[in-house]
């Protein structure tokens, strides 16, 4: 690569004994038809036969670079020392055991120039397993900065490997090295305070589930930690913190699921009732979401009503309801009522 023309992207991997999917990751990136690139490669210190298969790729391939840690230094680290080693104006984030579409770099690419705005972009994503097969649906996440900032508060807007940011943001704006696991959660909620976030809606990547995967291997700590970030999310809008740790499952189904789960009480919706009110005092943000954000809430909670089982929680429902949203609250729960009811005739 012509080192006095810096490229446009940098995209930046790190691995650890990913020889099992790491050919299929890396060809994924250098058979883009967007060509403008440098692809840096960290081995983290592997001990399969991944040191063999980067060298292989990096003798054939100019636009690869390969580092090797001097000793196993974890994810975050490495993430933070490819991109100080990066070039680019932007860096795309690529996961050893994920397959980025041929398409993912142009379009991403095609958006930001577009868009100058916009300094955090993700994509959609496909679930596939360890053989390459695909769920049935992909995987959407929010699409305007609106919606990723609600999301944020409880549930990750970003799927890591979809990413595309700033080099001047991450350098501003490292990894916090204290995360070993879900540090990218807590980096977005750093950066979406200084740049603007989108995510395309178009499944560029296809994240592959498998049993040596950290979200396997390591599901309860990064439970935990996941846990920890939104705990400071929610502090940043109410100081106070009127929940307890064991209620933050509950908060996050009532974002994450359009039906209504076992999880979730009145309480839950007190606090989530709370915390869209403090969030939508912010005039940054686009009023016409905030309004989409409040009638998907108010439709929620009327389902909840609808289907919940006990006159004392009903009771307690109906009037966060109210206090939420008047007499919208009423129209809501009759429109619910309505569907249930034709739902029923029709079968």
């Amino acid at each position: 690569m012509n080192k006095s023309s810096p490229p446009k992207v940098s995209v930046i991997m790190g691995v650890f004994n990913g020889g099992n999917y790491l050919d299929a990751a890396i060809a994924s990136i250098v058979e883009q038809t967007f060509t403008d690139f440098e692809f840096i490669i960290i081995d983290d210190c592997s001990t399969d036969d991944s040191p063999a298969i980067l060298k292989q790729w990096a003798a054939k391939e100019p636009r690869i670079v390969v580092f090797k840690n001097p000793e196993n230094i974890g994810l975050t680290k490495t993430l933070n020392f490819a991109i100080n080693k990066a070039c680019g104006e932007w860096v795309a984030r690529q996961d050893a055991d994920d397959i980025s579409l041929k398409h993912r770099l142009a379009k991403q690419v095609a958006f930001l120039n577009n868009n100058p705005e916009v300094g955090l972009l993700g994509t959609g994503s496909w679930i596939i397993d360890e053989n390459g097969k695909r769920d049935k649906q992909p995987r959407v996440m929010p699409k305007t900065h609106t919606l990723i900032s609600w999301h944020k508060l409880l549930l990750n807007p970003f799927c890591h490997s979809t990413t595309i940011f700033k080099r001047t943001l991450a350098l501003e704006h490292p990894y916090d090295e204290t995360i070993p696991y879900t540090q990218d959660f807590e980096l977005w909620g750093r950066m979406l305070k200084t740049t603007i976030g989108a995510n395309l809606e178009e499944p560029l990547i296809e994240t592959r589930f498998h049993n040596q995967r950290l979200s396997f291997t390591k599901y309860k700590l990064q439970q935990e930690i996941g846990y920890k970030i939104i705990d400071n999310n929610l502090a940043q809008l109410l100081p106070s913190r009127p929940w307890s740790h064991k209620s933050l499952p509950g908060l996050c189904n009532l974002v994450k699921n359009s039906w209504p789960t076992d999880e979730e009480s009145a309480t839950h919706w007190q606090l989530i009732i709370k915390l869209f009110k403090e969030f939508s005092i912010n005039d940054n943000l686009d009023k016409s979401t905030l309004r989409a954000i409040k009638h998907q809430l108010l439709n929620r909670l009327a389902l909840r009503i609808t289907t919940k089982k006990g006159t004392k929680q009903k009771a307690e429902l109906m009037l966060h309801c109210w206090q939420f949203a008047g007499l919208q609250c009423f129209t809501a729960i009759v429109k619910n009522l309505y569907k249930r009811l034709v739902n029923r005739f029709i079968s």
